[in-house]
């Protein structure tokens, strides 16, 4: 269900500064691209993180919150957005990663 809300705050709408959601956004994508540059992460991977990130960044610059819309109606879970899908993609992309290493 798409159910549209401004998300002034972080992570299930928890309060935070703008200036630091920002900066934070801003540090993460120099570390993923860090990453990607060191062979940490694949072109793939990088992408994910980096147009999360960016969406988000721009969200929040012009509206000084992120647009989320996505709505899982059926069980009681935070509205969210796609660039939230995608960080949390990299994130199990990145557990995955590190446990077949760790059986090789």
């Amino acid at each position: 269900m798409i159910l549209p809300i401004l998300n002034k705050g972080i992570s299930r709408s928890l309060p935070a500064p703008i200036f630091m959601t920002i900066l934070i956004g801003l540090i993460g994508i120099i570390v993923f691209i860090i990453l990607f540059i060191k062979k940490q992460n694949s072109l793939a991977i990088t992408a994910l993180l980096v147009s999360g990130t960016v969406w988000n960044l721009l969200d929040r610059i012009i509206y000084w919150g992120v647009r989320d819309f996505i709505n899982i109606w059926l069980f009681n879970f935070p509205i969210f957005n796609m660039a939230d899908i995608m960080i949390t993609l990299w994130v199990i992309t990145r557990i995955a990663v590190v446990m077949l290493e760790k059986k090789k």
